[in-house]
Order: C-alpha cells, then structure tokens, then sequence
C-alpha cells in the first residue's frame, strides 16, 4: 500500500465520521519503524502503542521539535526525522485528490484513527504484528546473536532504552518469546524447502498471462 493510499484512506475516514481531515498524516505514522528495517511492522504497528504514538508524532509534526527530555528517544527521534516526508504529502495529496489537506492537526481522536487505518490497511498486502508487541523483545536479542561479532549484554540493553518500549523482558518472556520465533523460522524454513522442490504444475506456456 503506498503512502499516499494510506493518507487518502484516512482522509476519508475523517470526512465520514466527522473527525479532523488534519489528522490524516498520522496514517503514516506507524512508518517511523522502518528505520531499523528490521523493526518494520514489528514496533509502531501495533494497536497498543497507537495513542501513545499518534500523540507524539502530531506533536513533533505540529511543532517541527522535540522536548529536550526526549532527544535521545527512540519514537521522538525518528518522528522528527520523518517530518519533511509525512509533512510533504500535503501537496501530494492536493495533486492528486484535487483537495486541500489542512496543517498537521493535533486532535487526540482524529490522530488515533488515522494511526489505526494504517494498520488496517496493511492487512490487504502482507500479515503485520500488531498483536504480538512481545515478539520485538525477541527480535532486538535475536539480531544481537546473529551478527558476526558478539555484541555484549549491555549493547542489547541499551537499544531496549534507546527505543522506549517499556522495561526489557525477563529471563523467561525472553525465553518464550524466542522459542515463538524460532517456531516459525522453522516452519518457513520447512515449507520453502518443501514447495521449492515441487514441479510447476503448469509449462509456461500453457500459464495464465499476467494482469496489466
């Protein structure tokens, strides 16, 4: 789904409840994940962290700035990066609906739905996490093992804080929440390998033509 489907979609949820059309750049909120990649859809995807990060990002989209306390906050932090893009689709819209987008707006409501549309959205073109905020945990540990050099404990302690996702995980949610992923690793790793030796079953010739 494409930024400006995302903001439209909005939009229109906006006109149709009565909330604030200025709200609709937080459909693109939940993007501030993209960066680590691998966070993408595993940290601000999520139904549980939609108000409070929807109140941060019409925030920093409002003012242009962050409260000195937070400089060194994750969601702060990549909110304030992503400004000059979210910001931008203000005339992108206009192109392209032929409507006026209003300034970035601040109402508490109107931001939550348009965070929310998003990961809505999202459900149309591939799976998101939004009920699993545990599996984040996991990842951050599990990216830590995989490297080359042995990252140390307080590295993978610090990137919890960095990202300001609450308190890190115990030994045992730790644990469970590993083993989950391993899981399913497992069972990708299966399946590819299963499906990847099986034979089309059609030549390529005798296949359906692709859409236009």
């Amino acid at each position: 789904m494409d930024s400006l489907t995302h903001v439209y979609f909005a939009w229109r949820l906006a006109e149709v409840s009565g909330t604030d059309p200025g709200s609709a750049y937080a459909a693109l909120f939940p993007q501030i994940d993209r960066n680590p990649p691998y966070f993408h859809r595993l940290y601000a995807h999520n139904f549980a962290l939609a108000r409070e990060l929807s109140r941060i990002g019409q925030e920093v989209m409002a003012t242009g700035k962050i409260p000195p306390r937070f400089k060194d906050n994750y969601a702060w932090k990549r909110f304030l990066e992503e400004r000059p893009r979210i910001v931008a689709y203000r005339e992108k819209f206009a192109q392209a609906a032929g409507v006026s987008l209003p300034a970035p707006g601040r109402d508490a409501l109107s931001g939550a739905i348009a965070y929310l549309s998003h990961i809505y959205f999202d459900t149309y073109n591939n799976p998101v996490q939004a009920f699993l905020p545990e599996i984040a945990y996991a990842l951050i540990a599990q990216t830590a093992r995989s490297c080359f050099v042995k990252v140390p404990p307080r590295v993978v302690a610090s990137t919890y804080n960095a990202i300001g996702i609450g308190e890190p995980p115990d030994s045992r949610e730790l644990r469970e929440a590993t083993d989950f992923i391993r899981e399913k690793e497992d069972l990708t790793i299966r399946l590819t390998l299963e499906y990847g030796r099986m034979k089309p079953r059609l030549k390529r010739s005798d296949r359906p033509p692709l859409p236009v």
